[in-house]
């Protein structure tokens, strides 16, 4: 199976709503927030979010099938007050995609420290892991 990379727009919000709510009912315990929370919030925390992946200090990629299905996500930040370095955060690939044969992890991180080292010129990403 082949897959690319599709980096967060704001428009994406529906698709990344329904992404997320997989990654926490099947990961539970690898992010900060709940199933049973995010699954009530309104629409405009869903359309922020998104929006919010597309500024200067966030990016968020996610892993797409050739047949259009989104199947990993992978996010970064520059921490407010350190513009010298970027977070990895909020790691997710669909079980049916896991595996290092697969390669969607991999693709996944090559192109955050793209972005972390080169559009935001700094100088270190650390991984943040629950």
């Amino acid at each position: 199976m082949s897959y690319r990379v599709h980096r967060v727009r704001a428009e994406d919000w529906p698709r990344l709503k329904v992404l997320r709510l997989a990654a926490l009912a099947d990961s539970p315990s690898a992010f900060q927030e709940q199933y049973t929370e995010a699954v009530t919030w309104p629409d405009a925390e869903w359309q922020f979010r998104a929006e919010r992946a597309t500024r200067d200090s966030n990016m968020q990629v996610l892993a797409v099938t050739g047949e259009g299905e989104w199947v990993g996500m992978m996010s970064a930040f520059v921490p407010d007050g350190d513009p010298g370095r970027a977070l990895l955060v909020g790691v997710w690939v669909h079980p049916d995609h896991r595996g290092r044969a697969t390669g969607v992890a991999a693709l996944l991180l090559d192109a955050v420290p793209d972005w972390a080292l080169g559009e935001v010129a700094g100088d270190r990403l650390d991984l943040t892991v629950t």
